[in-house]
């Protein structure tokens, strides 16, 4: 089986899972393997029209896309064209289908795609697109649930700080729709569509949420909670974004501006409790493996789907909300046997369910069956 997989090389963001996939892909399996896009090739030959590629490396049993993005980076409806005119079995990878999900549905059925692959449930959507999140029988969806990176092992740290809570989050109501702002600002002023297209884009019926919701909600709330408590020592940072050449080898993970790379899996490992969260669309989001990985008691608001990924609270994890998150904090703090044994099924669990080796063996897997 030869799988051409057409991404962005992202080596240089922060740590991300999906790019160690492609490239532990590529190295498990380098004769069938092949990865074409920036960064991977010269961009001297550089093309996005298929069937030039296929022409140049040859015939693929399976074309991969990762992303809907172009040659500089850039979201883009038509980023790979000339799909439709190869007899490749095609396969999407989407995250967030909350995003743009109108765009990603046209470009599934206009190219004839087997499948596309999410990392979360698919009835977290159900709600606002349907069933099958609209598409026709024909295209499967699947559910591949993320993983942790070999980055992430529990560190000999002391435990210096009782919570730690890393991400995004909202100190200010009025903060998101500054980042809308600047979003908009990105789309329309540096010419990647106008105003009417990104709107649509963004499907219509969903701006005011996008505008006006918190997105993680609990996150906002415990940060509100403890950033001023002198009897919890609480541990927060940036979140990073997509930001560029940041200090990966900095080992003074508490004075480092964003924590990326092992100063932000070191951090983890540092604290007694690491909050996470399932954002208000209630999924099973990164940090929650993360976490785990680390062993570090992880508490997190229940995702969709947890049982199946292995989740059991009290077991290697904890279940929180707003009104019992403070409590639980308190009480696992004063129970240190009981938050250590979580912390090491959570570990437990991990290594046997969601490690990056594992996730790649199941994504071939997936692949042969769609070829």
């Amino acid at each position: 089986m030869r799988v051409l997989i057409l991404g962005r090389d992202e080596s240089t963001y922060v740590t991300n899972i999906y790019d160690s996939i492609r490239r532990r892909l590529a190295r498990e399996f380098p004769r069938n393997v092949y990865l074409y896009g920036r960064g991977y090739v010269d961009e001297k030959n550089y093309t996005q029209y298929v069937p030039d590629i296929i022409e140049e490396y040859g015939d693929f049993d399976v074309v991969f896309v990762m992303d809907l993005r172009d040659k500089e980076g850039k979201f883009s409806k038509e980023p790979w064209t000339g799909l439709n005119e190869i007899t490749a079995s095609k396969i999407l990878y989407r995250t967030d289908i909350h995003n743009c999900w109108n765009v990603y549905k046209k470009y599934l059925i206009k190219n004839n795609f087997s499948a596309i692959i999410s990392p979360y449930p698919e009835s977290y959507q159900e709600g606002v697109y349907g069933k099958h999140l609209g598409l026709p029988e024909s295209i499967k969806y699947i559910w591949l649930p993320h993983c942790v990176d070999d980055i992430f092992y529990s560190y000999n740290e002391d435990k210096v700080f009782d919570v730690t809570m890393l991400g995004f989050f909202l100190r200010s109501p009025y903060l998101k729709f500054w980042y809308m702002f600047q979003g908009f600002y990105k789309y329309l002023f540096n010419g990647q569509m106008d105003m009417i297209t990104f709107l649509f884009l963004q499907d219509l019926r969903r701006v005011p949420s996008m505008i006006f919701k918190d997105d993680y909600p609990l996150r906002t709330y415990i940060d509100k909670n403890l950033k001023n408590r002198c009897d919890i020592k609480y541990f927060t940072k940036k979140h990073p974004g997509h930001s560029l050449g940041l200090d990966y080898s900095k080992k003074d993970f508490t004075t480092a501006k964003y924590l990326v790379g092992e100063n932000y899996v070191r951090a983890i490992c540092a604290s007694k409790i690491f909050l996470s969260s399932s954002s208000r669309f209630k999924i099973p989001l990164q940090k929650t493996f993360q976490g785990m990985a680390c062993g570090t008691c992880t508490f997190v608001d229940e995702p969709i789907g947890a049982k199946d990924l292995g989740f059991e609270d009290g077991y290697n994890l904890v279940y929180v909300d707003k009104k019992n998150v403070l409590d639980k904090v308190s009480y696992y703090l004063r129970n240190e046997e009981e938050r250590e044994t979580i912390a090491k099924n959570g570990l437990e669990t991990v290594r046997k369910y969601h490690t990056i080796s594992l996730r790649v063996r199941q994504f071939i897997n997936t692949l042969e069956e769609y070829i």
